[in-house]
């Protein structure tokens, strides 16, 4: 629903999605591998893109 609500990007929704499904097969016994490993880290570069961007936006708290 947030992503259909435009809470938050496809992306992002991939790297949850992707978080939730290793994590549910841990909390189940399964062993996770190196590529599931190099699968999260990997995706989780849009989370590090995204943070840049929004620091870009200007925020600046009325400092200038």
């Amino acid at each position: 629903k947030i992503l259909d609500n435009g809470a938050i990007t496809t992306k992002q929704y991939e790297f949850i999605n992707t978080i939730f499904r290793i994590s549910n097969s841990a909390a189940h016994g399964a062993e996770i591998s190196k590529d599931q490993i190099y699968e999260v880290l990997d995706i989780g570069q849009v989370l590090v893109d995204d943070y840049l961007a929004w620091l870009d936006w200007g925020f600046n708290n009325g400092h200038t």
